[in-house]
Parts: structure tokens; sequence; C-alpha cells
């Protein structure tokens, strides 16, 4: 198993080879493997000092977040290049194709599924080849960084506990899961003798997440020492920027460079653009926050923490479920199964609730109020349902349709956020404390912004609840566009008497 055992537990067939051999065999284990970390180390390290980029640079003196991080010797311009690695010290190999995991055309899948499967690569690497450099990378890395012991991804049941019911851990065992289900999907093509196990796999991908450098031009991942010391950031502005390219000079090496993005004195600490979409991918990729410096930026990190994910799902109950599936599927336009189409996710933030957001065509509470009209829709609204409307009720669900409906919408949100906040108010009676403090104090976080969001969200739809009456609804906006939802015009009203209608009577 593949479990990162320090160096001095490997091979057993050194130490009996030494014990045939003339010299003290302790000895001479130390000397074969100090031989062995400097072998793997040298191309590792050496190929960020070219000499042209000498007095650019320098690492850190003080350990922060596992890394000692990259500290500007100089003023630093903007496109400088002030660091560079090697193709040699770079893993994978740039010029050539990816052996597991992956196919040729390098990062084909999505954007975790190339991490993965560069965590599957180097994971065999350290297996089947003990003269490989990276078990010293590794090792190094995994012995620094107690963190990896308590990544989301390896979380046990007692951290979940803490994060349970909150947006992190919602996204923490999607993502988890599949992990898992790829890694099934390769295990036919890593050969038997190279076993591990899937904590070990995920220990990987926690590993080329946190300090692995994505090559947008490549669309994979890389490890590439000594720039992975280099700090991500989501708040700060980024300060560096990687890229590969291939030097004219000296054989035309191909090399990974980090590139200054603005201009920077001397002594200031360099950061590099996370990858992750926002703060609580951030946390799932590199297993920390980045604590706010004032009070203006705790609310930011409230409001980027904040997340709330709101399941809702067509029941089979329903007496129309049919139809109301078929305009979903004829409005998204794919095949998907029932049980796909019928249900929906929709992630909000405090942000999405302002004026302004709400006019954006993307905005998440409009999407899901429209797929809750539909959901709703009963009584004398089922009309909107015939064949005739089919093509059409869709965008009818854009706007209210009745005031039942829409009250029947707004009950279904505070309903649904009332047991979300119940379900958090639970997590603050269990005792976390047996957990790390950072994870304490990220559990916090996380329980109370979403709580913050959630009354936010109750807040707006009671709002709404209180001007149904103010709202225009379908068959107004029908005699309207029918040129009948105004007063009677005197020439359109006729007289009975006055036409002689009577010599008919």
């Amino acid at each position: 198993m593949f479990a990162f055992s320090t160096l001095t537990s490997r091979p057993a067939t050194c130490l009996k080879h030494c014990q045939q051999c003339p010299i003290d065999w302790k000895k001479h284990t130390t000397l074969v493997l100090a031989k062995r970390f400097r072998r793997g180390t040298r191309p590792l390290y050496l190929a960020a000092a070219a000499r042209s980029q000498l007095g650019n640079v320098e690492l850190g003196s003080t350990i922060k977040q596992g890394r000692r991080g990259l500290r500007s010797l100089r003023k630093l311009e903007i496109d400088e290049v002030i660091a560079s690695v090697g193709k040699d010290a770079v893993f994978p190999d740039l010029n050539r194709p990816a052996e597991w995991g992956e196919s040729a055309e390098t990062g084909s899948g999505p954007f975790w599924e190339t991490a993965a499967s560069l965590a599957l690569q180097i994971l065999l690497e350290t297996i089947r080849n003990e003269e490989s450099p990276w078990i010293e990378y590794v090792q190094a890395v995994c012995e620094n960084r107690n963190k990896y012991r308590d990544q989301p991804l390896l979380w046990d049941e007692s951290i979940q506990r803490a994060f349970r019911g909150t947006e992190l851990n919602a996204r923490r065992t999607a993502l988890r899961e599949d992990l898992l289900l790829w890694l099934g999907d390769q295990r036919t093509s890593v050969p038997e003798n190279l076993t591990f196990s899937e904590h070990a796999f995920l220990r990987a991908v926690a590993l080329v997440l946190d300090r692995g450098i994505w090559l947008s031009e490549l669309k994979r991942w890389v490890l590439a020492p000594p720039l992975d010391e280099c700090r991500p950031t989501y708040v700060e502005p980024a300060s560096v920027r990687f890229q590969c390219s291939r030097r004219r000079l000296f054989g035309g090496q191909t090399e990974i460079q980090a590139i200054c993005t603005r201009t920077l004195a001397a002594g200031t600490e360099l950061y590099r653009r996370s990858e992750a979409a926002d703060e609580i991918e951030f946390f799932l990729f590199h297993g920390f926050l980045e604590t706010p410096a004032s009070a203006g930026s705790a609310l930011g990190a409230n409001e980027r923490i904040g997340l709330v994910t709101l399941d809702f799902e067509i029941s089979h109950m329903d007496r129309f479920c049919d139809d109301k599936i078929d305009v979903l599927e004829m409005q998204s336009m794919n095949a998907h199964a029932d049980d796909e189409v019928r249900s929906r996710s929709f992630v909000i933030s405090t942000a999405d609730l302002s004026p302004e957001a709400l006019n954006a065509d993307d905005n998440p509470v409009n999407a899901m109020v429209q797929f809750l009209r539909l959901l709703c829709l009963g009584g004398s609204d089922v009309f909107l349902l015939e064949g005739l409307f089919r093509n059409d009720v869709w965008g009818f669900m854009a706007l209210p349709v009745s005031e039942q409906n829409e009250r029947t919408v707004c009950e279904l949100v505070l309903a649904t956020c009332e047991e979300r906040l119940q379900a958090l108010d639970a997590l603050t009676t269990l005792n976390t404390d047996a957990l790390p403090a950072d994870l304490q104090r990220v559990a916090q976080i996380c329980q109370d912004a979403e709580r913050s969001t959630l009354q936010e969200i109750m807040t707006f739809f009671r709002s709404e609840m209180s001007s149904l009456r103010e709202k225009e609804y379908y068959h107004e906006r029908r005699l309207r566009a029918l040129d009948l939802y105004r007063p009677l015009d005197p020439d359109e009203i006729h007289d009975a008497d006055a036409t002689g209608f009577d010599q008919f009577m």
C-alpha cells in the first residue's frame, strides 16, 4: 500500500545487499539514501536558480500554511520572468503523453478529472519505481504539512458531523464520490502488482489540488517545485502567474515560468491566484480559509463562504408530474432520465438578492422561482399544461402565474430554509473540542455565514409574500395582450334600445 511511508522503511533489498558488504551496512544504507535524495532533489530545485534569475526571489523564512512562500529580493516589473523550472524537474514529462488515467489529448476531461489523473500518475510512479525522485518530494511535502491528515477529502466521521448540512460538506462529499467513481473506472488500466488504497489516492489528489500548477494552455496540472512554494490566494490580488514556454537558447528547453503580473517592491510576498472558483472550493483545494484583515473583509468572507444550495424535486405523487417533466425536457433540449430532469439544485448567496443582481439573466434566485412556479402549478392554473401551451409554458413561468401559485412558491422556499436553519442549529450542540482549532474556526464560519444567507433568503421571500396583491399575473397579462385589460371606451358601449333590438323580441 502506498501511504506516504518514510524512506527509512523502504527497500529491504538494499538492506540484504548491505549485510554482505565489507563496510558497515547502516552507514552504507545512509549513503545510498543520501545519494538517491541528491539525485532526486537536485534537478527539482536547481532549475529555478538559473544564472540569469539569481537575485530575483527567495524562499521565505517563515512557514505559513505549510509553505515557505516566495519573496521578491528586488523591484520586479510587470511581465518579468522571475523564476523558471526546466521540464526535467516537472512532473509529468511535458513532452510525453500521460500513461495513467488520461488520453493522449491531455486535459480532455473535466478540471478535477485532470487533477485526479496527475494524482494517479504520481501515486503509481512512487510505487513502481524506488529510484523515482518524486518519492522524496511527496514525503517531504506530506511530512511538513500536517493538514493532509485532515484535508477535506479525507475527513473522518467526527469531522464530517461538525460540517453536516453545510454547503462545504455537500461539495466535499460530491467531489469525493466523483473521484472514487473515476478511480473505479481507471482500475482496469492499472497493473495488478501496483496496489494502493482509496485513502492514498485521495491524499495524492489533495497534493495535486493544493500544490499543483494549472497550465491553461496545455489544460493540465503539473508539479514544479520550488514554484509550488508560492502561496495561493483567493482574496488578495495575484502577483505571479505561470506559463509553459520554450527557451530559444540552450537547446530550446521547455520550462515552466513564473511571471510577475504587476510592479512589486523588494521584499514583497508573492501570491498566485488559486484555480478555485470560490471560497468554498478554495478550502477544498488548499485546506484553509484566508483570514479576513478587517471588519469589511470579514463581511466579504461571509458573502463568499455563505453559499447555500437549495434542492427541489417534482414529486412522483404529483398528478401532473409527467406533464411537468415533459415541459422541463423540452426546455433543457437534452435527453435526461426523469429523476435528473425533475430535480434541480440552486446555489444562492446574499449577493444574489440585491436589486442589481436580480436583474441579471443568470441570477440563481430567478431561475429557482421559475422552476418552483412549474413545480407548484396546480388548481385552476393547470390549464397551462395543455398541449396548446406546451411550447410556451416554460416562458410563462418566468413571470408570476397566479396569486395562489406565487404564495405556494414563497411558502415552499420559507419551509425549506427553516428546515436548513434547524439543521444548522443542531450542529451548535455538537462537541467540537476534539477538532483542531483551525477546523473549529472554519466550521463556525461556515455555519454563521450560511445561517446569515438563509435568513436573508427568508427575509426576501417574506417581502415577496407581503406584495402578492401588487404583482401582475398571467390572466392580467393575457388580457392586456388582447387589449382587454382597460376601461371600456364610450364608443364601445351600445344601448340595446337605441339599436332597435326590441323589434326582434
